[in-house]
């Protein structure tokens, strides 16, 4: 899968792989998919945790990770148009986009 980092998510990101790299070769790349993987799968699949979106809140609760990281992922994501947000801004949630 190709993506494009935010110049700020860039750095943490490149922190984390090398972290996981020097523990193992590859685990780097492994954590990335990881970490996309399952923002997609969370907000695909809302009805797995009973609601009909998941704000950020929900997001950072579920995926045990930093606030920062996850609004960094989400903006990612949304720049993308992999996802998107529906609702009042205060009781939306993320959907994921249909893709072509």
């Amino acid at each position: 899968m190709r993506y494009f980092l935010h110049p700020a998510a860039f750095d943490d990101l490149q922190d984390a792989v090398d972290y996981y790299d020097e523990k193992s070769q590859g685990l780097g790349h492994q954590f990335v998919t990881q970490v996309e993987t399952d923002l997609l799968r969370i907000v695909d699949t809302p009805d797995l945790f009973f609601c009909p979106g998941l704000n950020t809140s929900e997001l950072v609760r579920l995926s045990d990770k930093a606030q920062r990281t996850v609004e960094r992922w989400l903006k990612q994501l949304k720049a993308e148009q992999k996802i998107e947000f529906r609702g009042a801004p205060k009781t939306g949630g993320y959907y994921a986009m249909k893709q072509p």
